[in-house]
């Protein structure tokens, strides 16, 4: 085996910046222009102020992506007993100029309670840019350093973003990511990051946090809170005095995270839950399994979700359902032998080959507990569990659970590609074909094999890449003869 895996044109992009980092410039509600005079007058009084973290707070927490799901982390921290304080990071200065007019981040409860927190929220934007109005304020890598950083934007931005903020994060730090897809600081690729961005000791903890909860947007800073569920937290690269605190807890030490952790798994309404390390990347597995078949096909099929596994409802009930009254809901399960699901059960079969060889390769060493450990309490994670876990037959019935659960949703890649944005495509079914990659690269190192040996057949998620990158939209035929071939269509696959 390499000793160092090949660089996935990600990593080398970000590698090939080797400086401490960019200089940013804090900027505030001070810095744009003020709200407008039709705006309410208590407005700008309770906007925040032009320099909010005159001294680092270890208790400070900053969110980083304030969509849906900043906007309900956020919220539910503030609404602890004794909330952390919060600073919100955007991305353009019209987000300050529009909290400025109406300051506060709004959550609607399925019950039509509205929770709003304001009082202990700041938000900032943090630019190479000195701003053209107000206090010039450059952050200062000792006394702004952030101790705790909540990540929510979408998951092809979240590392980028984070390292662009390396001068300010350090030893004592800890940073949550939060995103669709596989975190790309597991191995093998993540320590490589790790290694040549900080010293050991100046690393701070990385986390991964897994949820299903449903959050929907009513505008800026405001979201309805549709469907609650969980939210699960576990390492995914843990700073050494991490490691060394939880191999030897009895000295009382606390890892780095474990502040931020506690908030989050205490915190109402997100049914927080810290996890193993092994388990958050079990999880973080088969939802990213889910993704890459739900989001691809209803993107490019333009369907709801439950079209993937259902028959359309009756004619009366869709009747119904065009008039806005209730009743509506899909037909029995699409049978076995239905394009829909040939296609889905293709997309399962080449996944499942990836994730059972994936957890075979000694990256995954440094993940999964030893054989030791596995015959206890950490036997469901264990090589003989996971195989089993991620056979086809057991990502069939984990994915056809979901399906029915979210059936009467709209899929986020579906909805990027309705307003024309980018989809996190890459981040679903090209993480299948890239890691797809590394595994045969290392297997034909390890048997001395050519390059153009046969390897793991990924070519369906590869054509879905492809397919909605390109903006594809087609019928359930077409799709079927793409992937399936013309002669599969109808067939039942092996």
């Amino acid at each position: 085996m390499s000793s160092s895996p090949p660089q996935p044109p990600w990593l080398a992009a970000l590698l090939q910046d080797r400086s401490p980092g960019p200089r940013l410039y804090r900027w505030t509600t001070a810095n744009v222009p003020p709200a407008s005079c039709n705006a309410p007058s208590q407005a700008a009084a309770t906007a925040a102020p032009a320099v909010s973290n005159p001294d680092r707070d270890p208790r400070r927490v900053h969110v980083l992506g304030i969509g849906n799901l900043g906007r309900l982390l956020a919220t539910s921290l503030s609404e602890l007993p004794s909330p952390p304080p919060i600073t919100l990071l955007v991305h353009r200065p019209s987000l300050l100029e529009a909290w400025s007019a109406n300051p506060g981040v709004r959550i609607t409860r399925r019950d039509g309670t509205v929770a709003t927190a304001k009082s202990n929220i700041d938000i900032e934007m943090w630019s190479e840019d000195p701003p053209p109005r107000g206090p010039a304020v450059e952050a200062d890598p000792a006394r702004d350093a952030i101790a705790n950083l909540i990540v929510t934007t979408k998951a092809p931005a979240a590392l980028p973003q984070v390292d662009r903020l390396r001068r300010y994060i350090g030893p004592g730090a800890a940073v949550l990511f939060v995103q669709n897809g596989m975190n790309k600081l597991w191995p093998p690729y993540g320590p490589v990051y790790a290694d040549a961005r900080f010293a050991p000791r100046d690393r701070p903890d990385f986390l991964v946090g897994v949820t299903s909860h449903g959050v929907t947007s009513l505008g800026p800073f405001s979201s309805l809170h549709a469907s609650p569920a969980d939210l699960s937290l576990g390492p995914v690269l843990p700073s050494s005095s991490s490691s060394s605190s939880s191999s030897s807890s009895s000295n009382g030490s606390a890892a780095p995270s474990s502040y931020l952790t506690d908030l989050l798994t205490t915190a109402p309404h997100l049914k927080g839950r810290a996890v193993p390390r092994a388990e958050i990347w079990v999880l973080q597995l088969e939802k990213l399994v889910v993704n890459a078949v739900i989001n691809p096909l209803t993107a490019i099929l333009r369907c709801q979700n439950g079209t993937l596994f259902f028959s359309p409802p009756a004619a009366a009930a869709a009747a119904a359902a065009a008039a806005g009254e209730a009743g509506a809901d899909f037909g029995p399960a699409l049978p076995p032998d239905s394009p829909l699901i040939q296609i889905s059960d293709l997309l399962l079969r080449q996944a499942s080959a990836v994730l059972q060889s994936l957890i075979a390769d000694p990256s995954a060493a440094a993940i999964l507990p030893s054989s030791e450990a596995a015959r206890g309490a950490d036997a469901p994670y264990s090589q003989a569990s996971l195989q089993q876990r991620f056979s086809y037959p057991s990502l069939r019935a984990m994915l056809h659970r979901v399906g029915a659960a979210v059936r009467h949703n709209t899929s986020s890649m579906l909805q990027d590609a309705r307003a024309g944005k980018a989809t996190e495509i890459r981040e679903f079914n090209g993480w299948v074909v890239e890691t797809a990659a590394y595994l045969d690269s290392q297997h034909q190192h390890q048997h001395q094999q050519e390059p153009s040996a046969r390897g793991l057949d990924v070519r369906a998620h590869a054509k879905a890449v492809e397919l909605v990158e390109a903006g594809a939209v087609m019928s359930v035929s077409e799709l079927a003869d793409v992937l399936l071939g013309p002669a599969k269509v109808g067939e039942e696959t092996s």
